[in-house]
């Protein structure tokens, strides 16, 4: 869900905020509000959801306090086909980057080649014990014009290595992509156990990777 928001939206949503908070509460305590907030500056908010029909989304999306008091110009669903992911945080508000890919009209018929390099190209982000990012979901929408990965705990001069070093990029499948920096003040939750088992999951998949297997 892509809200495109008024000039002064930030200001201007301050009576309204947490209520709007409060609406979207049930989805995130029943896991369906995967990561949502403000894009820095806030032009535009991305709120991503899984487990829930288009046609309820919107009767949601309606009765949100930000669109009753007229703070998003407009409001557009797509879907996002998940590949990697989806990852909560323990802890929310978080400073997060969004990665906006944009596709050539043909992917689907020239990914085939490059795909598997390009999961594991992002999902070495999660296993890499020594890195500080964590990749929280990321994949194509539908239909495939673009993509979008969002992480959190990168800078965003090492998001763009990562894009330049992704082989969707070296062979000309991405013409072009942007980065936002992304303020997500709500989504799924993972209890500190949750992050220590990542944490130890991180390091299981290093260890393995670094046998020889015939």
């Amino acid at each position: 869900l892509r809200y495109r928001c008024v000039e002064g939206y930030v200001e201007k949503r301050a009576p309204h905020r947490e209520a709007h908070l409060k609406h979207w509460l049930p989805l995130q305590e029943r896991g369906q509000f995967l990561l949502g907030g403000a894009l820095d500056p806030a032009t535009d908010a991305y709120l991503a959801f899984r487990g829930i029909e288009e046609a309820e989304l919107w009767k949601l999306v309606k009765a949100d306090p930000y669109v009753i008091a007229g703070l998003t110009l407009e409001q557009t669903i797509c879907r996002w086909n998940v590949v990697i992911g989806p990852h909560g945080l323990h802890c929310y508000p978080a400073k997060c980057l969004l990665l906006g890919y944009t596709y050539v009209h043909d992917v689907l018929e020239k990914r085939g080649p490059h795909r598997a390099e390009h999961l594991k190209h992002w999902q070495k982000l999660n296993a890499d014990t020594e890195s500080k990012g964590q990749l929280l979901a990321g994949g194509a929408i539908d239909p495939p014009v673009g993509a979008f990965i969002a992480v959190h705990g990168l800078e965003e001069a090492e998001i763009e290595e990562l894009v330049m070093t992704d082989p969707y990029v070296i062979n000309g499948l991405v013409p072009s992509y942007e980065v936002f920096a992304w303020n997500v003040v709500i989504g799924l939750k993972d209890s500190p156990d949750d992050w220590e088992e990542r944490k130890r999951q991180r390091i299981d998949v290093a260890d393995a990777s670094a046998i020889d297997v015939e």
